[in-house]
């Protein structure tokens, strides 16, 4: 940092424990506040689908390059990381905080709070990715490696839980959900790992984080989806349904006023997606009160959105 003339470090903190490669949360004399990432050359790097391992070397050269090109591209209203340097010897990637004096939208929600004007901001974020008139950049190598990298996540997103018993007819509507997905698939900006604690937000506005995942080709049903999973387990975990609604239908509204309906079966991919998502959240969340008096309604509705995919 010294070096680097980046400033006079007095704090460092990891950002997201647990992880063997930690984000440091780097406190500067003047008073800001810096993330720090890394990926470390290791061959374990490559794997995927493991939340407490490495990282795949190629996410931080990755987050940087559409960092740096969604820096002339975002809506003012928007706030995304700034690139502040990248070391290529130590595969290190510095960045800016965003709305640091604000939260995330996982910590509203975990608190019930589900905000209808919060969903619109979100839509028009989402819509302005999925819509772009541009050309989008290859952001792993080639249309070829995107194209593959979008498949994997899609496959981990979709695949059987172990943790979670199911009737049969729910896996093979998974597998269809990814078939249908892959068929859908466009060019576009996709996030791809678009939950809430990759959302901030303060009085202004939001603020979106965490660019490792995205890619230039998935289906806008993907992002929307996994989105409205989380919103959905979190107004059924929290009882606060009514604004949860609410709020999912601000957002579905709000992103097909601006971008349509895709195909004849994306609204049933939208919600397959979200019971997708709902399901492994489920499987995720151990404690007794919701085991007993939350997950049977979550599995429920999670089946029912998977069972109803087919039909569009």
């Amino acid at each position: 940092f010294q070096q680097e003339k980046l400033g006079h470090v007095v704090t460092i903190e990891s950002a997201k424990s647990g992880k063997t490669d930690e984000v440091l949360k780097v406190g500067l004399e003047s008073g800001e506040q810096i993330f720090v990432k890394t990926a470390h050359d290791t061959p374990k790097a490559a794997h995927w689908g493991n939340p407490t391992g490495l990282k795949p070397r190629r996410r931080v050269y990755v987050e940087r390059t559409a960092l740096k090109w969604l820096a002339s591209q975002i809506p003012e209203e928007v706030e995304v990381p700034r690139v502040i340097k990248f070391d290529n010897a130590t595969r290190t990637l510095v960045l800016t905080g965003v709305l640091l004096d604000g939260e995330s939208l996982q910590q509203q929600m975990e608190k019930g709070r589900f905000d209808s004007e919060i969903a619109s901001k979100i839509a028009d974020f989402l819509a302005f990715c999925h819509r772009f008139s541009k050309p989008v950049p290859a952001f792993w190598g080639g249309e070829d490696a995107d194209y593959d990298h979008w498949r994997t996540l899609l496959h981990l997103s979709t695949a059987a839980l172990e943790d979670v018993s199911l009737p049969e007819r729910i896996a093979l509507c998974q597998s269809d959900l990814q078939r249908d997905s892959l068929r859908a698939s466009r060019p576009g900006f996709f996030h791809l790992d678009f939950t809430p604690q990759n959302i901030r937000l303060n009085a202004n506005g939001i603020g979106i984080i965490d660019f490792e995942c995205c890619c230039s080709v998935g289906d806008s049903a993907f992002d929307l989806g996994c989105l409205l999973g989380h919103y959905w387990f979190w107004g059924m975990t929290t009882l606060s349904e009514r604004a949860c609604q609410n709020s999912v239908e601000t957002m579905m509204d709000r992103y097909r006023r601006q971008v349509g309906d895709l195909d004849p079966k994306w609204v049933g991919r939208v919600y397959a997606f979200a019971g997708a998502t709902v399901l492994r959240l489920s499987g995720l969340e151990k404690r007794q009160w919701f085991e007993r008096r939350i997950k049977p309604r979550l599995l429920m509705w999670a089946q029912d959105q998977l069972d109803n995919h087919p039909s569009g």
